[in-house]
């Protein structure tokens, strides 16, 4: 039989640790691993204590040395245990482990001062061993799934370490006597150096387990895992049965919690209190879809969001990760699109969807009586056509808020489209329709507008009977609105015109001075020619409106003082077809279009808007035709600063007559108007 001294055994021992510190030094250059760490220091600190107990005869006090070494040796079996459990994500149970070392060292302490044994301490330190290794294996048990090879390399080695222990003792007990001489254990000897050559195994089969290929990837999916951690845009929380055990630096920003705050914190109180029950029952079954609730910050404000979780194998247990989200913005913005689809934009009042939706809603008995209003806004296209669309919208907006202001809360007010405006009244009849009518036709008299006055035509009708279909009611709100349409607008139009040409002649003092001219010029043209008197009042008018398309032209085209582009002429020819638009858009206005639209036409055809010749051209643009040359060539304008005289222009007349201008119409002015007047 094979018989080694106890310093021999002891040196194979230290040396195995010594070997394995070395290894796992070079490793920890190689690999990252905080496992590796665990490792490196278990065979430090178990290279300590084996030297200590080695060389404990150089020392004076052997006990203090001894009990020095355990410590040491100890200490190494917990971070082997710790490594391993790190590599298997399984959370080390700490209770037992103190309980173990706690009763080992009652022992130690018992049988080194008291009793003074070292068979038993021996053996107690055999049965720590013994215990933290199986809670070794019990790990690699438990996560074999997970890291390929781990049954084959590091659980033989780890069987090997216990059998080694377990006859040691049974050497111990069986060709030992109790003696706290520590070199008597001859037999126990070759014990010691079959437990160094255990420990060997056991390195090769930590580092094939670290550089195993699965538990590279496993690396990586725990690197993967942190960078998502940490960067993702929600918090991130992992819990179990709603405590948190981790969580990322998102959570805390997101609640308002520091992260040591949340950790080991009842993720229920996140929730807020009405929705907490809700998310419990999520938990409890395993949903693993996104849905909503409510969360709380630490202040106390409640915030919409957004919860999504799912079971994850998590330290060697199944866990919950969950994310939460806060969609404040997404909330927002989704009630911005229902709020833009429900609404008009320009007038912010609800939209024809909308108003078309609510009104089959409400029509039920318990909303009876329900009235209809439908409203048309007076003049719009003249605004748009004589002031440009931002006046338009102008005009809108301003009746839009005047309807909202006038409403009841439960009354549905909408733009129904274009210049058409609708009100919806529940529980009304055609008394209150008709106050709120007036009420709001009241503010719209008193509301100022730059472009003229507002106005609006309304119809309403009232459903009284359940059985009455409230299409028909609408159909014949509209039915009413036009009729009084008719009534009103021809005034309002009126006004607007009157307004156009206050604004363009405040726009442009030359024109006003040059239509005032005209329209005198025109009316002696038309007395002389004899024409009726309500046409030669109609003649003066029309001289006095001529230019009204003007308004629309910008100034800096109008007095230019050099020669007009092509493309700015073109704009200034629009005018006579834009001026005749807006007078026909008025009753009182209207026979006055024609005359307006063809001033600048030509006796051969060759003149604007429409290029008619000779009898196609009324009279009253005839006439309204020369009576504008004349003051256009006899006045300052920017483009002519030295102008013609009368007798230059009386020439410059009849060279183009019968070709430019109607000769009848240019004789009797030359002949009976400006000679006349020298005569």
């Amino acid at each position: 039989m094979i018989e080694i001294s106890m310093q021999a055994g002891l040196l194979i021992y230290t040396f195995s640790f010594l070997l394995g510190a070395i290894f796992m030094v070079i490793y920890r250059f190689n690999i990252k691993s905080k496992a590796i760490n665990y490792f490196t220091l278990f065979y430090v600190f178990s290279t300590i204590g084996s030297l200590l107990i080695f060389f404990r005869v150089e020392i004076d006090n052997q006990f203090i040395s001894i009990i020095i070494a355990n410590l040491f040796l100890v200490a190494g079996i917990l971070l082997l245990v710790s490594g391993v459990s790190f590599l298997t994500m399984k959370t080390p149970n700490y209770r037992f482990v103190m309980f173990v070392l706690i009763t080992y060292f009652v022992f130690f302490i018992y049988y080194t001062y008291i009793d003074s044994n070292a068979t038993a301490r021996v053996i107690a330190f055999c049965f720590i061993s013994i215990l933290m290794f199986l809670r070794v294996l019990h790990y690699t048990y438990m996560y074999r799934k997970n890291i390929n090879n781990m049954n084959e390399l590091l659980t033989p080695a780890i069987i090997i370490a216990i059998l080694t222990l377990i006859v040691r003792i049974v050497g111990i007990l069986v060709f030992s006597e109790s003696t706290n001489d520590f070199l008597s254990f001859q037999r126990d000897s070759l014990n010691v150096a079959f437990m160094g050559i255990s420990y060997l195994l056991i390195i090769v089969g930590l580092l094939s387990l670290i550089t195993n290929k699965a538990t590279k990837s496993l690396f990586e999916s725990e690197e993967r895992f942190k960078i998502l951690h940490n960067a993702s845009f929600g918090g991130i929380a992992i819990h179990d049965k709603g405590i948190i055990l981790d969580c990322n630096q998102g959570l805390s920003n997101l609640t308002g919690f520091t992260m040591n705050e949340l950790t080991g914190m009842d993720g229920l109180l996140l929730i807020a209190p009405n929705y907490r029950e809700y998310v419990m029952e999520k938990i409890i079954s395993g949903f693993e879809k996104p849905y909503e609730g409510e969360g709380i910050r630490k202040n106390g404000e409640i915030y919409p969001l957004k919860l999504e979780g799912r079971n994850i194998p998590f330290k060697g247990e199944i866990a919950r990760v969950v994310e939460f989200r806060d969609v404040t913005e997404l909330r927002q913005k989704e009630d911005e699109l229902i709020r833009i689809s429900y609404h008009d934009q320009l007038t912010s009042l609800y939209n024809r969807r909308f108003f078309e939706e609510e009104m089959k809603r409400l029509d039920n008995k318990r909303n009876l009586p329900i009235s209809v209003i439908m409203g048309d806004v007076n003049g719009l296209k003249l605004t748009n056509d004589a002031f440009g669309h931002q006046a338009g919208d102008k005009l809108l907006k301003m009746i839009g808020n005047i309807i909202s202001e006038s409403i009841r809360g439960n009354d549905i007010a909408s733009r129904w489209g274009g210049d058409e405006f609708t009100i919806l009244l529940p529980n009304s009849d055609s008394d209150a329709a008709n106050i709120l009518i007036k009420r709001i036709q009241s503010k719209i008299k008193e509301a100022s507008f730059e472009y003229g006055s507002l106005s609006i035509s309304f119809g309403v009708d009232t459903k009284k009977e359940e059985l009455e279909d409230i299409n028909k009611i609408f159909t014949n709100a509209e039915e009413f609105m036009y009729q009084n349409k008719l009534a009103e607008i021809d005034s309002m139009r009126g006004q607007t015109i009157n307004t156009i040409m206050t604004t363009l002649f405040e726009k442009s003092v030359e024109i006003k001075e040059h239509s005032t001219r005209v329209s005198e010029l025109a009316f002696l043209i038309a007395e002389k020619m004899e024409l009726s008197k309500s046409n030669t009042n109609d003649i003066k008018t029309m001289g006095l409106i001529h230019d009204i398309g003007k308004i629309i032209i910008d100034l800096h085209i109008l007095d230019k003082p050099g020669k007009l582009t092509e493309e700015e002429r073109k704009i200034i020819e629009q005018h006579p077809l834009s001026g005749s638009r807006m007078l026909n858009s008025s009753h009182e206005y209207s026979r006055l279009a024609f005359g307006v639209l063809h001033h600048h036409e030509r006796i051969d055809g060759k003149g604007y808007p429409n290029g008619i010749k000779g009898n196609q051209i009324p009279i009253e643009s005839k006439i309204i035709a020369v009576a504008d040359a004349y003051d256009a060539m006899t006045a300052v304008r920017p483009y002519r600063l030295n102008p013609l005289t009368m007798d230059q222009a009386i020439l410059e007349l009849q060279k183009h007559s019968g070709s430019q201008f109607d000769e009848a119409v240019v004789d009797v002015f030359v002949n009976k108007v400006l000679l006349k007047n020298i005569e």
